[in-house]
């Protein structure tokens, strides 16, 4: 342990006595060198002063010692001092700044002490750094900028102004320094502490204590007094020389600031600051090092370089010189390093070139190398070598064009030497490595292991072959130059038309079988200049390429060269009016070229609006204008068979490629309709396509045949409006006929002979004639409708005007684009007034106008016929022109932009209205013909007046009526019934007959009811009308008959409330639509006095001046010439009867319509049938005995059971089987009781009223509605007659059996004469009962009167309060005797209704007064008692009495037996008949 601690200790003592004798490094200049610059010692006369002032400054004014960094390392931060009365060193070549004007007395050292606080280094490095070191060690790079400028510009004029104060009164070596020395020596110091503190205050703000330590520099006299103006010049002087004009960076200087930091002895005051500089030509400073390029940290020794300055424009001396041409310069050798250092070489930028390679190396770059200058330990410049190597070179051109050198080429190289390949790094491995020419066509393979070398062509440029493939062998550091082939490449494509020919594909924009086409153009360009052009379906040559739409430029022909195909493009012209490009498409099959839009849009505009020029001449040509100012062609065709009538546009062209291939007149056409589609525009180039074969395939081009407009107009007569004017009535009748006929836009349908059959417009004669006779009242206007279609609604088409041809004998009344129908006024109404243009005569048939239609779809025009037509067509049929439209000029838009207005089959504006057939197109419409004549028809009513039937029966105490219509065949037809119209007037308070206006003038219009009760009024014009039916003769009285019933509500709607259009209605229920004037014949309507009676008057016919009753008798007649009227509500007949409206007015005058009003019919019924029954009854028998005893007393009864009386009443009376008989009432007296009796019979008479049911009221009378009971017609037995039997006797004073109190006087009864029984009694029945002697046959025959209190309604009975006794005074006989009694009602009296009914029904009698013979009571068997089948109502006849004397039993037995059989077997055959009867009716 102790022996290794003396060890160490021994180590340490050695490694010390080694320091000791180690000699250290000297400076350039230490402290004692430092202090004997101004041959003084002035270390140590003040406190850590290493020297003077002067010291500093003798060595800034006298060595470039001053610039050195061990002078910057040994002086900063230290003091010097000054020396007392030294004033010497101010005397100085001005190196330093001192306040020498001030005269300070320094006595000792310790006058001031200074310390060195700032060194400002400017441009050492001759590099232009500007550095500011001061106290603590901190510098400050002032290469910044400062309000925009680098601060060291400043500093770098301070260089510059240091050296040149540097220079003053010392001889200078430096030409180029003295002839810039410009400045005085006092102005020399003044500009460099001017400029510095320009510079320091510049550096401003941002290094803050350091720029006041900066400024302290320049605390002189010289610092203040400075405008700004002068500030600014010596600033922007400042800029100018050193770095404008370059000379501050020649320059380098150094300022030393010293600070006194002790205060003077004597003044008390700091001394002076001071500062101590010096300014020389700056110096270079260049390194470099010389390394191996493979591994930089190896240095290459014995590399040369020389250097040139090219700042002076001379290369390096060995003198560091810069003086000497590149043969004179000198050569400089890097160290074992690799190293080569020169300090201080001649100032400027430097560049090097190696002159020779380090052993076993190349250079790298033979030319000049920009340098840096270095200073101090900055870094070195490195310039590498590598080892030994070759270069490879390769040069890839076009061979028929070497100045064309050709990128994108690969080769493989090998070294044939190693088989071996090179590699991106340029060494060698196993398997191939490609390179790539360049833009320059170069590959350049630097740096390889020295050898041969092949190199192997594996792709060739593009639009190039491989020439080189079995390789080629490369110079050596050299490039070795290879030309290639260019490949000619052949395009081809087809045109095709998507869809097919004829459309007989289904559009997909993509090319399939079948749709080529040829003799489109295709172009092709290179650079815009057409090469070649070839007609679709053949190639560049001029053969056909086999296939249709199919063409091809041969590349090898036309020299296209693949590299060049980017300045080629095809383009395709066409017919742009047909066709357009299909959707581009890069698949096999699409379309590679399209249009430009901005084109295609300039191309529509020149088409979008076509108007009219030319009619079809004799070639089927005519012509359009375009408003681009192109005339387009078209020529007509008809296709009957197909339906096709059209005019295409004429699309031909004679130009031919250049091998005379003609173009196809449909898909090229003319100059002017041509289309250009373009393979750029499709974003489809050449360059980028795939080539096999030496061939670009399938640079197909599309077409699509494009939508066309296709407008379609129709015209149809629309309505024709008729009106007449009553100038009468001051009222117009109007009537509008609708027209249906149009052909719906079918040419088909328009060219048929069904659609150009004429129209027919009738004209009755009648308004005609009217008219004729009253100028102007007759009016006739057509309007026409036309419609335009857009057939093709793809395409938004206007048609902008239509030309309009019509008949001469027409006046356009107006044009709208709508039209109403008032089917109130009859009237057409036109809105949306059109205007019109060109109005005028066109040929003797038309006249012509246009019609601005302004997009409007439907036009109407309205026309009014002339007065001549109307006039002479009571002459004859006049016909109308049809009537024309067409089509002037059309514009069509697309998207909302112009669209090619060529319409797809017609041309505008281009027929000849008067060869309509023969130019028919969809674009040209006609309104057939229209016939104007006068109607074959008449205005007429009619109908049939019936009698409305009521049943055959009688109808007791029931109503009698019909039901008020018309019902074939129950209803029978009346005939002889005069008709009349009778015009009534416009406010209905006339009575006129109505007229019908002829040739001849005017006629009533009446008629007569033929045997089918049938009448027909003609003629009239239209107005208000009743039709009054006049009736009444032998068959139809009007006493018996009368109108039938017509219901309250329609009397109230039609003739109170004036409803005239009554007739309209209900018209398949015939009513009976008249009524009888009941008590007014103005009662609605004023009728004409024509001899008719009211029906009230009628009903007075019969009636008694003095009671008004109706006095019914025997001798009450029918008078069968009284008549009456019977009339209609009014009726307002328009001008056709179906209103004012006629829709398919064609219809109705093909089907011959006519203006029939029919089933105005009239029913007359008969009137209820009145009839009266009187009964007369024996009410009692009496016998009494002389002395006033009753001996009998009988009241004849079915059940009677009286001793010796038989009764057997009468019967069949109302049967229609069997005759009526007589029944008795039989007694049996003894002979003496007949001597001394009195017979008394007491007759009683019932009447009944057998009418049927009838009302006295005018409702009922007119519409059958019941009254009340008051108002049922009632009858009265006013008067009845009976036959008294010759054997009995009539005493007016005797007293009634019934009632003692009465008597016969107090009945009425009295006795006729005979000659007053005309009164009561038929003229046949007073004949057969008249004698000899003019006398009656019966002794008395009673009237009785006074019966009128017994007022019947039907089916009542009364007992007549009359009765009758008669008596008679027995006398003693062998025979029977028999007594009689017969009544016959011979007065009826009534208010109202008709006669008795006389005939007979099936199931009653009828009645007639006054007629009955009692002495033949049946006229069948004149000896007959029985009346048998005379059994009227109206008389009757009691039991006869019969009174026989006494006989005997036996006699008796036989008698009263033969009676019962006889009664019996009466009833038996009356009761079978009866039931035979009711067994026939029920089945």
């Amino acid at each position: 342990m102790k022996i290794k601690r003396n060890i160490l200790i021994s180590l340490i003592i050695v490694f010390f006595a080694i320091l000791l004798f180690i000699p250290s490094k000297v400076s350039a200049i230490n402290a004692k060198q430092l202090d004997a610059k101004d041959g003084y010692t002035d270390k140590g006369k003040r406190p850590k002063a290493i020297a003077s002032i002067e010291d500093l400054a003798r060595l800034a004014n006298t060595s470039d010692e001053f610039f050195s960094d061990d002078m910057f390392n040994f002086i900063q931060k230290k003091f010097t001092t000054t020396r007392e009365n030294r004033p010497e060193a101010y005397n100085l070549v001005n190196t330093y700044c001192s306040d020498d004007d001030h005269g300070y007395t320094r006595e000792s050292y310790s006058t001031a002490r200074y310390q060195i606080t700032s060194i400002i280094d400017i441009n050492l490095d001759g590099n232009g750094s500007c550095v500011v070191h001061y106290t603590g060690g901190r510098s400050y790079d002032l290469n910044q900028v400062i309000n925009g400028i680098y601060c060291r510009n400043y500093f770098y004029r301070v260089a510059y102004e240091a050296y040149l104060y540097s220079r003053v009164n010392v001889k200078d070596t430096d030409p180029a320094s003295a002839k810039n020395t410009d400045i005085a020596v006092g102005a020399a110091k003044e500009r460099v502490q001017q400029t510095l503190k320009k510079g320091i205050d510049n550096f401003g703000a941002k290094h803050g204590n350091l720029r006041e330590k900066i400024l302290n520099v320049c605390k002189s006299r010289y610092n203040n007094g400075f405008d700004g103006t002068s500030y600014r010049d010596i600033m922007q002087d400042a800029y100018d020389e050193a770095v404008t004009k370059g000379k501050g960076l020649k320059y380098k200087a150094r300022i030393i600031e010293l600070k006194s930091d002790l205060t003077d002895i004597k003044g008390g005051q700091y001394a002076q600051s001071q500062i101590v500089f010096r300014g020389a030509v700056a110096q270079k400073n260049i390194k470099i090092k010389k390394v191996d390029a493979d591994n930089t940290s190896k240095g290459l020794a014995g590399a040369k370089f020389k250097f040139y300055n090219t700042s002076v424009g001379k290369w390096l001396g060995s003198n560091k010189v810069a003086n000497k041409n590149e043969a004179g310069a000198h050569q400089f050798t890097t160290d074992a390093n690799g190293e080569i250092a020169i300090n201080g070489a001649t100032w400027g930028q430097y560049q090097t070139k190696e002159t020779q390679a380090p052993a076993n190396y190349v250079a790298t770059n033979t030319g000049m190398i920009n340098i840096s200058s270095t200073t101090g330990s900055a870094s070195y410049n490195y310039v590498t070598n590598k080892k030994a190597t070759i270069n490879l070179g390769i040069i890839k051109q076009d061979a028929t064009n070497t100045n064309i050198k050709l990128s994108g080429a690969k080769f493989t190289v090998k070294n044939t030497d190693k088989n071996k390949w090179v590699n991106a790094q340029s060494g060698l491995q196993d398997t191939p490595y490609e390179f790539t020419t360049n833009s320059e066509g170069k590959i350049y393979i630097g740096g390889v292991p020295d050898g041969n070398y092949k190199a192997y062509e594996t792709v060739a440029p593009k639009g190039y072959q491989v020439t080189y493939a079995n390789g080629v062998t490369l110079k050596k550091n050299d490039w070795t130059t290879l030309n290639d082939n260019p490949v000619l490449v052949s395009i081809e494509g087809t045109v095709f038309l998507d869809g097919g020919v004829g459309k007989t594909n289904i559009r997909n924009d993509m090319f399939n079988n079948g749709e080529g086409i040829n003799g489109v153009r295709v172009v092709l360009k290179k650079n815009g200049n057409i090469v070649s052009e070839v007609c679709s379906g053949y190639d560049s040559d001029g053969n056909s390429t086999g296939a249709n739409g199919k063409y091809k430029f041969n590349g090898k022909n036309l020299a296209i060269k693949q590299n060049e195909l980017s300045q080629y493009t095809i383009e395709f012209e066409y017919n742009g009016i047909k066709y357009q490009s299909v959707v581009k498409n890069t698949a096999a099959a699409g379309s590679k070229a399209s249009e430009n839009s901005s084109g295609r849009d300039t191309f529509n505009n020149k088409f979008s609006t076509i108007t009219a020029k030319t009619q079809i001449n004799e070639n089927n040509v005519s012509s359009n204008n375009a408003n681009g100012g192109s005339t387009i062609d078209y020529k007509y065709s008809q296709y009957p068979d197909e339906g096709r009538y059209e005019s295409k546009v004429i699309y031909s062209t004679t130009k031919k490629d250049k091998n005379s291939k003609a173009y196809s007149s449909d898909y090229y056409a003319d100059d002017k309709y041509h289309m250009t589609s373009y393979t750029t525009e499709a974003g489809y180039y050449l360059q980028n396509q795939a080539i096999s074969n030496n061939t670009i395939s399938n640079v197909n081009f599309g077409l699509y045949e494009r939508d066309l407009p296709d407008m379609a107009i129709r015209d149809q007569l629309y309505t024709a409006e008729v009106a007449l004017t009553r100038q009468d009535y001051g009222k117009t009748y109007s009537h509008v006929y609708k027209y249906n006929r149009n052909d719906n836009f079918d040419i088909k349908i328009r060219t048929s002979d069904a659609y150009n059959t004429a129209l027919i417009r009738e004209i009755y004669k009648s308004d005609a004639e009217y008219n004729k006779q009253n100028q102007g009242a007759l009016k006739v206007y057509l309007t026409y409708k036309i419609n335009i279609t857009n057939q093709n609604t793809q395409i938004n088409t206007t048609v902008n005007n239509i030309v309009n041809y019509y008949d001469n004998s027409l006046s356009i009344v107006g044009t709208g684009t709508g039209a109403t129908i008032d089917q109130v006024a009859g009237t057409v109404t036109l809105s949306g007034n059109m205007q019109t243009s060109g109005q005028g005569v066109y040929n003797t048939e038309y006249n012509k106008v246009n019609i601005l239609t302004n997009g409007a779809n439907e036009v109407f025009v309205k026309y009014e016929v002339s007065q001549d037509v109307l006039k002479n067509m009571l002459n004859g049929d006049i016909k109308l022109a049809a009537n024309v439209i067409e089509i002037n000029s059309t514009t069509a838009k697309k998207d909302n932009k112009g669209y090619t207005a060529i319409d797809t089959d017609s041309a505008v504006g281009n027929a000849d209205p008067s060869k309509r057939l023969q130019n028919v197109e969809d674009d040209l419409a006609w309104a057939p013909e229209v016939i104007m004549k006068i109607s074959s028809d008449v205005r007429t009513t009619k109908g049939i007046v019936f009698e409305d039937a009521t049943s055959e029966e009688f109808k007791e105490g029931q109503e009698r009526k019909g039901d008020g219509k018309y019902n074939s065949p129950e209803d029978k037809k009346v005939s002889g019934v005069s008709v009349k119209l009778i015009d009534v007037g416009a406010n209905k308070d006339l009575g006129n007959a109505a007229y019908n206006y002829n040739s001849s003038g005017a006629t009533e219009i009446t008629a007569v009811t033929n045997n089918e009760g049938e009448y027909q009024l003609s003629g009239f014009l239209p107005g208000n009308y009743i039709v009054v039916y006049q009736y009444g003769n032998e068959q139809y009285p009007v006493q018996q008959y009368q109108a039938t019933i017509y219901s309250q509500d329609r009397e109230n709607a039609n003739y109170k409330n004036k409803d005239t259009s009554w007739y309209k209605k209900d018209v398949d229920t015939r009513y009976s639509d008249a009524i009888d004037v009941y008590d007014n014949k103005n009662e609605y309507y004023k009728l004409p006095n024509d001899g008719s009676k009211t029906r009230t008057e009628i009903e007075r016919t019969w009636a008694s001046e003095n009671d008004n009753m109706q006095h019914i008798k025997y001798n009450t007649s029918i008078n069968n010439d009284l008549k009456i009227d019977a009339f209609t509500p009014c009726m307002d007949f328009q001008y056709e009867k179906d209103d004012i409206f006629t829709d398919n007015a064609e219809l109705d005058a093909n089907t011959n319509m006519p203006y029939d009003v029919n089933n105005i019919d009239f029913g007359i019924v008969e009137r209820a049938r009145y009839k009266v029954k009187i009964d007369n009854t024996i009410n009692k028998i009496l016998l009494k005995s002389a002395e006033g005893n009753t001996i009998k007393e009988i009241v004849p009864s079915a059940n009677m059971d009286i001793s010796n009386v038989k009764y057997m009443p009468s019967s069949g009376r109302e049967s229609k089987n069997v005759g009526a008989v007589k029944g008795f009432v039989e007694l049996e007296l003894d002979s003496e009781i007949l001597q001394r009796t009195d017979l008394y019979v007491e007759y009683g008479f019932n009447v009944t009223n057998k009418s049927e049911l009838e009302y006295n009221t005018k409702d009922y009378y007119r519409s059958g509605i019941p009254g009340s009971e008051n108002d049922k017609v009632k009858v009265i037995v006013s008067n009845i007659i009976n036959y008294v039997d010759n054997e009995l006797t009539f005493d007016t004073a005797s007293r009634m059996l019934t009632d003692s109190t009465a008597a016969n006087e107090q009945y009425k009864w009295s006795t006729i004469n005979w000659a007053d029984t005309r009164d009561w009694l038929s003229e046949d029945v007073r004949n057969a009962l008249k004698t000899d002697a003019n006398q009656s046959k019966y002794t008395t025959m009673l009237i009785g009167k006074g019966f009128e209190q017994q007022q019947l309604k039907p089916t009542e009975s009364a007992q007549i309060p009359v009765k009758l006794l008669l008596d008679k005074s027995l006398t003693p006989t062998q025979d029977d005797m028999k007594y009689s009694n017969w009544t016959e009602i011979v007065e009826v009296t009534k208010t109202w209704g008709r006669e008795l009914y006389k005939s007979d029904t099936s199931t009653t009698f009828g009645e007639t007064l006054g007629n009955f013979n009692p002495e033949k009571p049946n006229p069948e068997n004149p000896n007959s008692d029985n009346p048998g089948n005379n059994k009227e109502p109206d008389f009757h006849y009691p039991e006869d009495i019969i009174i026989h004397p006494p006989t005997g039993a036996e006699d008796n037995t036989i008698r009263y037996t033969i009676i019962g059989i006889t009664v019996l077997v009466v009833l038996a055959i009356g009761i079978t008949t009866v039931i035979f009867v009711i067994k026939r009716r029920k089945s």
